[in-house]
């Protein structure tokens, strides 16, 4: 009969940095596709949900002046909700980026994945960089 698994404080906090690990290399894939010819709003839109991702990974983690700063721009890009606007011409229905609110949602996103990069260097919360997830 095998033994339970016992799931240690390491264990747990080992899970944590993966989880937050792949969140960040899942940010790093989303602002690529924003730089593409052709952008498009839903790389925009997962991006932010990673971001709240990463949030949730290390608000146990922020204080209350980092989350005040945090929630401030999450508001702010709720401001940008007009991504696409559609034109007809010629008889045709075509969608079209609206590229001021796109920017200032790349740019504000930006803002917050530095922030709360930030936060998880200064609590060591990522893995170091070199050959394996231990930095050697």
């Amino acid at each position: 009969m095998e033994e339970p698994i016992k799931t240690t404080e390491f264990n747990s906090a080992l899970a944590s940095l993966m989880r937050l690990h792949e969140l960040l290399i899942d940010c790093n894939n989303c602002r690529r596709q924003c730089y593409t010819p052709n952008p498009s709003p839903a790389s925009l839109k997962l991006w932010k949900i990673t971001i709240e991702a990463i949030y949730s990974e290390i608000y146990p983690k922020t204080t209350a002046e980092q989350r005040k700063v945090i929630n401030e721009l999450f508001i702010k890009c709720n401001q940008y909700k007009e991504l696409v606007y559609t034109k007809k011409i010629n008889g045709e229905i075509n969608n079209y980026i609206n590229i001021k609110n796109f920017l200032a949602l790349y740019n504000t996103l930006d803002l917050i994945e530095k922030e709360l990069r930030t936060i998880a260097d200064k609590k060591g919360m990522l893995i170091p960089e070199g050959g394996d997830r231990f930095g050697r």
